[in-house]
């Protein structure tokens, strides 16, 4: 696996294939760690090698092939958004028009970033909390719907802002608050669906008639 990694550095380097660069240091670290620890500590530790890989860039045409869906789902969706708020709101292409502003939905804003965020955190709570396997799967589905919220939610503050305070202030939130705000605002939306889950479903103690009835003649 070392050997492999090397391989794969050298490779991209000859060739000019950066996207597979990053995948190299995955097989870097699994041969180390199995190097040094035995395939027990290799085995106990996959998870948080395996979560390395949410810090590795997508290939290009991987990242344009789900952003351009994105890109397009976002922009309806925070259109539908702004007219449900009372705005004056309509799409052409990916560009929302809200009175005279203009506000592109562009490929970066598209939310392929969050919608990764929000695998990794979904992934880290699986790892870590045990939970029943119909939990896990319902919170790996609410991963989709849960990442449209929350771009969408960043793209209608945005047009808000602009149009109640200022054009700054939209620039700002949307290059620089955003990005830290985004990632808590999901997973307060992952809280949600668990308390939901933990409402939905009971659990309830089964006793036997005997049991009871001893319990009460003591």
């Amino acid at each position: 696996l070392i050997a492999l990694s090397i391989g794969i550095r050298v490779f991209g380097a000859r060739y000019y294939v950066g996207a597979i660069d990053g995948w190299s240091i995955l097989c870097w670290i699994v041969g180390v760690v199995w190097f040094l620890g035995g395939w027990r500590v290799l085995w106990w530790s996959l998870p948080s090698v395996a979560f390395l890989w949410f810090a590795i860039p997508l290939p290009w045409r991987v990242e344009r092939w789900l952003s351009l869906p994105l890109q397009r789902i976002a922009t309806k969706v925070s259109c539908w958004g702004l007219q449900c708020l009372g705005q004056a709101a309509w799409y052409e292409g990916n560009t929302i028009c809200i009175n005279d502003f203009r506000l592109e939905v562009e490929q970066a804003c598209s939310g392929l970033r969050i919608f990764v965020g929000i695998v990794a955190l979904a992934f880290v709570y699986i790892v870590l909390v045990r939970r029943p396997w119909w939990e896990r799967i319902l919170l790996l589905v609410a991963v989709v719907p849960i990442a449209l919220v929350a771009n969408a939610t960043r793209i209608i503050v945005t047009g808000l802002l602009n149009q109640y305070i200022s054009g700054e202030a939209a620039h700002r939130f949307t290059h620089d608050i955003s990005g830290y705000v985004m990632i808590p605002f999901a997973a307060g939306l992952f809280a949600l669906v668990l308390w939901y889950l933990s409402s939905l479903v009971r659990e309830v103690e089964v006793a036997d008639v005997g049991d009871v009835v001893r319990r009460q003649d003591f």
